[in-house]
């Protein structure tokens, strides 16, 4: 597939890709009020995320610790086949969904987003 072969490439030239997962999740879930805007999911450790958590808390973002769901337990296809399996690091970030419900909000997310993974190391600045 188109993933795997990017990838690929980008490993074969020495590369260590970041795979990001990006999902957006409902503010009340049962009837159980979800307060975080934005949730950091993680699968094997939290260590390799604190840098990304502690950018986005400088902020001032509630952040959710493998929240709205439990990483540990599942993280998707494209996280647990191309990344995780794999060795590479990866994030799964989640959206409440009504922070990116205009094209003004999602521009904000986006910056906000790119900023902290910036400041954690998780990509360069371009």
């Amino acid at each position: 597939d188109q993933i795997r072969q990017s990838l690929d490439q980008r490993i074969a030239r020495g590369e260590r890709p970041l795979v990001l997962a990006i999902h957006s999740f409902e503010p009340v879930m049962a009837g159980i009020a979800r307060p975080w805007p934005i949730g950091v999911l993680w699968k094997l450790a939290r260590e390799p995320f604190e840098p990304l958590f502690a950018a986005l808390q400088a902020m001032n973002i509630e952040v959710g610790d493998n929240q709205p769901y439990d990483g540990r337990f599942a993280m998707g296809y494209t996280l647990e086949h191309h990344a995780i399996g794999r060795g590479l690091p990866h994030a799964m970030i989640e959206l409440r969904n009504n922070e990116i419900a205009d094209p003004g909000r999602q521009q904000r997310w986006a910056t906000q987003l790119a900023d902290a993974l910036i400041t954690a190391g998780m990509i360069a600045k371009s």
